[in-house]
């Protein structure tokens, strides 16, 4: 969802700056980039220790959470190509899901915000779950939508979320959009966003074999 539907990282770095603050631990951009696209309680094991209260994480997270919806409520927008292609998936019968490491108050609050919630099947979140790159979020999306692992495809902005699609035997599509190419290479394809990718190369890349996104 953040970075690959919306953009929400600034927001959420703001927010963990905010958290840390509130409650003085030290963190900064390079711990968030280490981080990101990890769920609360293991960036705060990252990040305090594994020796911290479950607890306390758990209050961090929550005061966060609420720090970023309070900076998003005035503006929260789709990234580029993302309303072309939801459209377009849907269009073509792909079955679509949201499997997000955010807390499912955050992807309902994006999916209603943007008003993209009609194309989804299943909103899934990792939360209070393994979290990638672990692939469980991906496998439970796979199961809500009743299809199997090899005939999805995920698309990522994080080398953990690449790690994790990869885990979950789906390939991947990666969008540059919080990450530099650079970082990214285990995706089958990457692209700059979504308003870089066309059809003839989607095709090539993953429709002769991939038939559920």
């Amino acid at each position: 969802m953040d970075g690959v539907l919306v953009e929400t990282s600034e927001a959420h770095y703001r927010s963990w700056l905010a958290a840390a603050e509130h409650f003085n631990f030290p963190f900064t951009r390079e711990l968030f980039l280490r981080h990101y696209g990890m769920n609360n309680l293991a960036t705060l094991r990252g990040v305090l220790g594994e020796q911290t209260s479950i607890k306390l994480m758990k209050q961090i997270g929550e005061y966060k959470e609420i720090r970023f919806r309070e900076d998003m409520k005035d503006g929260i927008e789709l990234l580029p190509g993302v309303a072309e292609w939801l459209k377009h998936f849907q269009q073509h019968g792909f079955q679509q899901a949201v499997a997000s490491s955010g807390p499912p108050e955050n992807i309902s609050f994006s999916v209603d915000a943007t008003g993209i919630r009609s194309y989804f099947d299943a909103l899934v979140s990792c939360s209070t779950g393994p979290t990638k790159p672990d692939p469980w979020v991906f496998l439970e999306a796979a199961r809500q939508l009743k299809v199997t692992p090899e005939t999805c495809l995920v698309i990522e902005d994080t080398p953990n979320g690449v790690k994790a699609a990869r885990h979950a035997g789906m390939r991947v599509l990666a969008v540059a959009t919080s990450n530099p190419t650079t970082a990214l290479q285990e995706a089958d394809l990457v692209v700059e966003n979504l308003s870089e990718l066309n059809w003839v190369n989607f095709h090539r890349t993953f429709l002769q074999e991939v038939y559920h996104a």
